[in-house]
């Protein structure tokens, strides 16, 4: 009976009975996430993220350091996989645990969705303000040179919201009870400076001013906000932007050179993310084998080889 449940049956061909299971085994749907994991070893962003957080847990009951949540996190939100709840499915993927410096098979799974939203929940004020100040960080050291101008392109968004959730107001214009999340872009290359959650009113002249002091002093598509704190939400927030950053990092530097270079994050999550494997572990190396009909196979060792080169 339990195999059956599991089984899905399509049209027959040839007259032979078509079926799929999900006893696949050691394979993943998203090995592109090792590209994720390129892409963030040249930048670190990561690494500011965690160094920003006040980890408070007891060493004794840790069996998953800040890094490898966020690290965790970002790949799979990248992925499109934005709930924390699939955490409890991918902590097993072998694409998702390489991703995350484990080995693929015999490594630790990943973390669960009970531990994610405990994350979530245990960063405090100072944490958010620290990891703005870090995103604002790696935006700035992104340059090799100081650049001539920068064009600050400022944009609130509706992100509607479910609940009793902290600071969930109604705005008239959306019909929704929503928040309205802040995201702030150099407006010439579209690398992300910062994003800041905001209740559901719409922005004012005087508030943007506000927010644009705050980002130059130094100088001198968000949602799945669900949480019921608001500074949880945030956090949330801040996680989807790290993930937009490596995004950016995979566009700008991995595409460089190719007709791709201009492609939308959607069509770089379809075409170059959402790769299936089969995955092996030998006594010297992992082995991802893609599938042979992957149509983009010279356009993947060029990713890999401008990330490599950055």
């Amino acid at each position: 009976m339990e195999s059956s449940r599991r089984t899905l049956s399509f049209a027959s061909i040839s007259g032979r009975k078509v079926e799929a299971d999900f006893d696949g085994g050691t394979t993943t749907s998203d090995a592109g996430a090792l590209l994720r994991r390129q892409a963030e070893s040249n930048i670190g962003i990561i690494d500011r993220v965690v160094a920003a957080m006040s980890d408070r847990r007891h060493p004794s009951y840790v069996d998953h350091t800040y890094t490898d949540l966020i690290r965790q996190r970002v790949f799979q939100i990248a992925c499109g996989y934005e709930d924390a709840n699939d955490s409890n499915d991918l902590r097993s993927d072998p694409g998702f645990k390489a991703a995350c410096g484990r080995l693929p098979l015999s490594g630790a799974d990943l973390a669960s969705q009970p531990t994610m939203s405990r994350l979530e929940n245990s960063v405090s004020r100072t944490d958010l303000y620290r990891i703005g100040l870090a995103l604002l960080e790696g935006f700035i050291e992104s340059y090799d040179q100081p650049p001539k101008k920068i064009i600050l392109d400022i944009d609130d968004t509706d992100d509607i919201t479910h609940g009793a959730q902290q600071l969930s107001l109604f705005n008239a214009y959306h019909d929704e009870y929503c928040y309205m999340p802040v995201h702030l872009y150099e407006g010439t290359t579209g690398k992300l400076i910062t994003t800041i959650l905001r209740p559901g009113c719409r922005m004012r002249g005087a508030q943007a001013a506000a927010i644009l002091k705050r980002v130059l002093d130094p100088f001198l598509h968000s949602d799945r906000t669900s949480c019921h704190r608001f500074a949880a939400n945030q956090f949330r927030l801040f996680l989807h932007s790290v993930a937009y950053v490596l995004l950016h990092a995979i566009k700008h530097r991995g595409l460089r050179g190719t007709q791709w270079a201009r492609a939308n994050f959607d069509t770089i999550q379809l075409r170059f993310l959402k790769i299936g494997a089969r995955v092996r572990e030998q006594a010297t190396k992992v082995r991802f084998h893609l599938p042979t009909s992957y149509p983009l196979k010279d356009l993947l060792r060029t990713i890999v080889r401008n990330l490599d080169t950055t």
